[in-house]
């Protein structure tokens, strides 16, 4: 597999939102987005991080 590729696996506009990721580039892209803890196959609770806006 080459691709990294994500969907929203819950419905939107709830409460929890899940995230399913899967590639070569998954630990980086979510290491660059995610706060919180990041384990490989496996469950992690944490928030998306939101962008810094100039001031």
């Amino acid at each position: 597999m080459t691709d990294t590729i994500f969907a929203l696996a819950t419905p939107a506009g709830g409460a929890l939102a899940v995230i399913r990721i899967s590639g070569p580039a998954s630990k980086s892209i979510l290491e660059s987005v995610f706060s919180g803890k990041a384990k490989h196959a496996f469950m992690a609770h944490g928030f998306i991080k939101e962008e810094e806006k100039p001031h």
